[in-house]
């Protein structure tokens, strides 16, 4: 038996007739998932547990009712058996036994076994007398004659069943498992005289409620209303908000822990990149402005941009996505101040910066061309190169 709190469970004691009703409908369509995950690397793939599905619940009914002495044949005993193998659990041999009996003993077994109805104790008893035949072999050859008497003893359903042991294959929690069907299917016939309910329809339903929650969750997610109506949309909108709410937080918390950790990692490498005053193409990207502020902004081609203001502060734009993009800004009266916006520096870039000389009373000047510039309260000047994408510097006195 399942966890008393498993859906499948709940389900069997609180379903509507229309909730019923909705899940049973999508046999089919699970039996498909199920022979495609079961057979789809075995010999004959999931046609043949699709084909033979389709004989047991379709064809193998009629035959047997076509007849008239109700009975089913050694070639058919054999075929249900090979159904109920690829369908479940495969059980080695088994098939050899069945193959043993008689055509005479096989129709016998089951004429008997039929007429033994409804009683259902009786009837398995007369079909366990067979080479091969258990319980659930026995279940499903009547099932297959008589479905509103009979459920096949399907492990699915055993386990969505309450107070059945589906690891107890038994005679007696059999007939347990059989009696509560039975008593599910009485239930829903009195709420819904049209229903038309049935031991083996109950268990089909079960079989499709308790596969659905691995193979198609969405089957039991849109399960309607008792009334049968449909589940309102807003409730099934909230719940999807609700998972991308928890998906996007998730993503933002591993984002802050990254950034906090890079602009502590990143500093070194950004002195550098902005004291060089190149991008990955070599180009200069920099601009001085001594009297105005300037806020920093997005160069192109992935470009790393420089502001500097020997009047005032800078502040880098929050708004700057972080993808590899750096600013920093210098003030003539004080050191340089840089803001990080990268966990790393770009590969082109590392290979040309050099160690830069932060000082805290003269200007570095960042033309693409070789310059220098002063500062009133200082007597030497830095001249900056850039050859074939290397920095290269020179001190230089001030003529006054």
């Amino acid at each position: 038996m399942a966890d008393p709190k498993d859906s499948s469970l709940q389900f069997f004691q609180k379903a509507s007739p229309s909730q019923w009703a909705y899940v049973l409908k999508y046999y089919k369509e699970v039996m498909k998932i199920h022979a495609h995950k079961t057979r789809g690397f075995k010999k004959n793939g999931p046609e043949e547990l699709l084909k033979l599905d389709s004989w047991f619940q379709e064809t193998l009914p009629k035959n047997i009712h076509a007849r008239k002495d109700i009975h089913v044949t050694r070639d058919e005993l054999i075929q249900v058996t090979k159904w109920k193998l690829i369908r479940g659990k495969a059980r080695s041999r088994l098939l050899d036994l069945v193959r043993l009996n008689t055509d005479l003993a096989v129709k016998q077994a089951t004429q008997k076994a039929f007429k033994k109805l409804p009683n259902i104790s009786s009837a398995i008893t007369a079909l366990t007398n067979l080479k091969g035949v258990g319980l659930q072999t026995a279940s499903a050859v009547l099932c297959a004659g008589y479905p509103e008497h009979c459920p096949y003893m399907a492990d699915e359903a055993m386990l969505a069943t309450p107070g059945v042991e589906a690891s107890d294959y038994t005679h007696t929690e059999f007939v347990n498992f059989a009696t509560q069907i039975t008593s599910a299917a009485d239930r829903l016939n009195t709420a819904d005289p049209d229903g038309k309910w049935t031991p083996h329809s109950v268990e089909l339903t079960l079989w499709v409620h308790y596969l659905s929650k691995d193979y198609k969750p969405s089957i039991l997610k849109n399960l309607p209303l008792p009334d049968g109506s449909a589940r309102p949309k807003d409730e099934e909108d909230e719940d999807e908000d609700d998972d991308e709410d928890k998906v996007t937080s998730s993503e933002d918390h591993l984002e802050e822990e990254h950034s906090s950790g890079d602009s502590k990692n990143g500093m070194e490498d950004s002195v550098a990149v902005a004291a060089s005053g190149t991008n990955g193409n070599g180009r200069h990207t920099s601009s001085l402005d001594e009297d105005s502020n300037m806020s920093g902004g997005r160069g192109s081609d992935n470009e790393v941009v420089s502001n500097e203001s020997s009047n005032s502060n800078l502040e880098a734009d929050d708004s700057l996505p972080k993808n590899g993009m750096l600013m920093s800004t210098t003030n003539s009266d004080q050191n340089l101040v840089l803001h990080n916006h990268s966990s790393s520096t770009p590969q082109d870039l590392k290979s040309s910066i050099v160690e830069p000389v932060v000082c805290s009373s003269s200007l570095v000047n960042h033309n693409s061309n070789s310059s220098f510039s002063n500062n009133s309260n200082s007597n030497e000047a830095v001249n900056l190169t850039v050859e074939g994408g290397v920095e290269v510097r020179q001190q230089v006195p001030i003529q006054n």
